[in-house]
């Protein structure tokens, strides 16, 4: 049943399951696993949709961890000409990792700033961990903890859709229950202009049309599904 239930979902059109309708997974008494837009039905058990994983810290969105390369500078605040010079966006942004930086890592920072302009705000929390919070020049507000990387707001970027479709579908697989190809089937479609309008969780169906191409000439399921999105060209418009 379980074979068959997946070869159903791979054979879904490209365009099935509109943006707002929900996704049952449902759980039966002999353990297989199916996916309907419909309520589980009698007998079985509905379970939740698996936890969206943190991306790894090697980073995200180009924003990359630096503040284990060295002493930075002393973090005393920052002068009203030093935020003058800073896009609205990322003086926004440091705001943001100001205030978390003072409830989670205390009074004592260093900061450093990457080639490309993003700052980057190091310390230690109470427990030891080390802490990185980023103020992205294009406003992205990142933390780097214990190994993993995170957006603390979600910028309406190219970038950050990019970073929203691949977690959104990596996090769905788990094999043998779902495969690369289903996930990639039933992600929730872009239904905004510009795609990353909104902030939503989605993946444009351009990105849907191209893995489905890939695969079709042959590529390997996550191979295809990562090449439409890194490209080039990127399935993401503007990326």
């Amino acid at each position: 049943m379980l074979k068959r239930a997946l070869l159903l979902l791979c054979l879904l059109p490209l365009t099935a399951m509109a943006a707002d309708e929900p996704i049952h997974r449902c759980r039966h008494a002999d353990g297989s696993l199916s996916f309907s837009d419909y309520p589980c039905p009698g007998g079985s058990q509905s379970e939740a949709a698996p936890r969206r994983p943190a991306v790894p810290a090697g980073g995200i969105s180009g924003i990359e961890p630096i503040c284990a390369k060295g002493p930075g500078n002393r973090g005393d605040g920052f002068s009203e000409n030093f935020r003058a010079e800073l896009p609205a966006e990322q003086s926004q942004a440091l705001d943001h990792a100001l205030v978390i930086q003072s409830g989670e890592g205390g009074a004592s920072y260093q900061w450093r700033r990457s080639p490309r302009g993003d700052l980057h705000l190091c310390s230690r929390t109470p427990r030891g961990q080390t802490l990185e919070l980023v103020a992205g020049v294009q406003g992205q507000v990142v933390q780097f903890r214990a190994g993993v990387a995170r957006y603390l707001n979600d910028p309406e970027t190219p970038e950050a859709l990019l970073e929203r479709c691949r977690e959104l579908v990596t996090s769905c697989v788990a094999p043998p229950s779902t495969s690369v190809d289903s996930c990639v089937h039933l992600s929730q479609t872009c239904d905004q202009n510009p795609p990353w309008a909104g902030g939503a969780s989605c993946c444009p169906q351009a990105c849907k049309d191209e893995h489905a191409r890939l695969r079709a000439a042959g590529a390997e399921p996550m191979a295809a599904f990562l090449s439409a999105l890194d490209g080039p060209p990127s399935c993401i418009p503007g990326h």
